[in-house]
């Protein structure tokens, strides 16, 4: 959701850059109606009862087997963490602060790289290729945005007026280092997880050990005239 704000945002904000203050108009007041929707189908849609989308992924779950089962399962348990985010406000704020810090963070990251190698970029034109090159990657589906978010990016770049060799330099090395970091925190924290769920699962279909009869410990009375 965050990202989402931000690309359109950015979307405005291009808009302008170019002059075509009409379609920066035109998705500004999108942007408005979409979120007053957002608000009102958020106070409508708190009965247990009002959660289409999760349960056809459920029944997805169901026609696809084993192959696929897993995946839709995944699908609907994602869609139930969403919908008891959005019921809690405080939480809501949190997970805006944080997206948003994170995004920041890239472009903090990426301009950095661009001052590595003397090539200084405006903030405004890297937090635009950011926004629109991490969209571009979510929306082709590629895994992780690989090779769509780098060519949205340096074309962007090259748009508004970078070099092309500085470009490519620039985004090839800030998703490089990316890549580097996602892989050395979430491998440990993948195999952590898997090894988590597994003692779980054993754990839950273990039977439980009986005891012989007649093992039982007495029942303890209080004496006459006590309390409790």
């Amino acid at each position: 959701a965050v990202l989402a704000v931000v690309t359109w945002l950015s979307l405005i904000a291009a808009a302008v850059w170019v002059g075509q203050v009409g379609l920066a108009t035109g998705l500004s007041l999108t942007l408005v109606l979409l979120m007053v929707a957002l608000v009102i189908w958020r106070r409508r849609a708190r009965s247990d009862k009002a959660r289409p989308i999760a349960n056809l992924v459920g029944l997805e779950a169901e026609k696809r087997g084993k192959r696929l089962g897993p995946l839709f399962v995944g699908g609907r348990e994602i869609f139930t963490i969403l919908r008891s985010s959005f019921s809690d406000v405080r939480l809501q704020v949190r997970m805006a602060l944080t997206g948003l810090l994170v995004f920041f963070l890239n472009v903090a990251a990426q301009s950095l790289v661009f001052e590595s190698l003397g090539t200084p970029v405006s903030p405004v034109a890297i937090t635009l290729a950011i926004a629109l090159g991490l969209a571009a990657g979510l929306l082709t589906g590629t895994p992780g945005g690989v090779a769509t978010t780098e060519a949205a990016m340096v074309g962007l770049y090259v748009a508004m007026g970078v070099g092309s060799v500085e470009a490519t330099a620039g985004v090839l090395l800030y998703r490089g280092i990316h890549y580097v970091l996602v892989l050395a925190l979430g491998l440990p924290s993948l195999f952590f997880c898997r090894g988590e769920n597994k003692q779980m699962e054993r754990s839950r279909y273990e039977p439980a050990e009986e005891e012989p009869p007649g093992s039982e410990k007495p029942r303890l009375e209080s004496p006459p005239g006590s309390i409790g």
